[in-house]
C-alpha cells in the first residue's frame, strides 16, 4: 500500500545514495523534519532501501493499525500512559535487539520550511541509549515543474547520541543545503522510489512507440 501510494502521488522521489554498509552498527535514531502528510511513507521507503529495521511512533495509530506490521507503534498526543509504554518498548527493542527508531522530533505536522523546536522525546532517547547514533534526514518537497510533487531526501553524517548537543541545528543545516542542491543540481539525486510521469510525458512516450 505504501509503495503504491508513493508511486501514484509523486512524480519522482530522489535521494542522495547512502550505502547501508557505511552506517554504524547498532541502533540508529533517524530523525526528520515533518512538513508533509507523506513523510512517514517517505521514511519507510528510505529505511527499506537502507535495510534498517526500525520502529516508528505514530500519533494517529488508530487510523493506521496495519502499520504495526512495519514497526509502527502508538504515540497518541492525548494519552501519556500509552506514550510511556511505547517509549519503554522502544528502549527495550533498541537495547536488546539493536532495533532503530524513526522519529519526527518536532512532534506535529506543520507547513515548512521552518523546523520547529524539538520536543523532549528525542533527548530522552539520547540519554537512555547513548551508544545509538543519530542520523538527521532532511525531506524537501517541490510542486512546480510537474503534474505531481517531487520529494527529495538527504541523510546527514551519523553522530553518537551521547555527543550530539544540538540535533535540531544539524537538521536545519542539512535541510538548507538540500534545498540549494535540489534547485541547482537535481541531477545529483538518484531514484529512491518509482513515481508517475506527467500526462504529457506519458503521451509523448506512447507516440514514440
Amino acid at each position: 500500500m505504501i509503495r503504491r501510494s508513493l508511486r501514484a502521488r509523486f512524480h519522482q522521489i530522489g535521494w542522495e545514495p547512502f550505502a547501508p554498509e557505511s552506517l554504524p552498527s547498532g541502533p540508529l535514531i533517524l530523525y526528520a523534519n515533518h512538513h508533509t502528510w507523506f513523510d512517514g511513507y517517505l521514511m519507510y521507503a528510505l529505511v527499506t532501501q537502507l535495510k534498517v529495521r526500525c520502529v516508528d511512533w505514530i500519533t494517529e495509530f488508530h487510523a493506521f493499525p496495519l502499520f504495526a506490521r512495519v514497526g509502527g507503534m502508538p504515540f497518541p498526543a492525548e494519552d501519556p500512559a500509552v506514550r510511556s509504554r511505547t517509549i519503554r518498548s522502544t528502549l527495550r527493542l533498541m537495547r536488546d535487539e539493536g532495533r532503530s527508531l524513526v522519529i519526527f522530533p518536532e512532534g506535529v505536522l506543520h507547513p515548512g520550511p521552518e523546523v520547529m523546536p524539538f520536543g523532549r522525546a528525542l533527548a530522552l532517547i539520547q540519554r537512555q541509549v547513548p551508544h545509538a547514533h543519530l542520523v538527521p534526514v532532511a525531506i524537501h518537497t517541490t510542486f512546480d515543474l510537474h503534474e505531481r510533487p517531487e520529494a527529495w531526501l538527504r541523510l546527514g553524517e551519523p553522530i553518537r547520541a551521547s555527543s550530539c548537543d544540538d540535533p535540531r541545528d544539524a537538521l536545519v543545516k542539512l535541510g538548507q543545503g538540500l534545498v540549494v542542491s535540489v534547485r541547482d543540481n537535481p541531477a545529483e539525486f538518484c531514484g529512491l522510489s518509482p513515481g508517475t510521469l506527467d500526462v504529457n510525458e506519458r503521451w509523448g512516450r506512447a507516440r514514440k512507440r
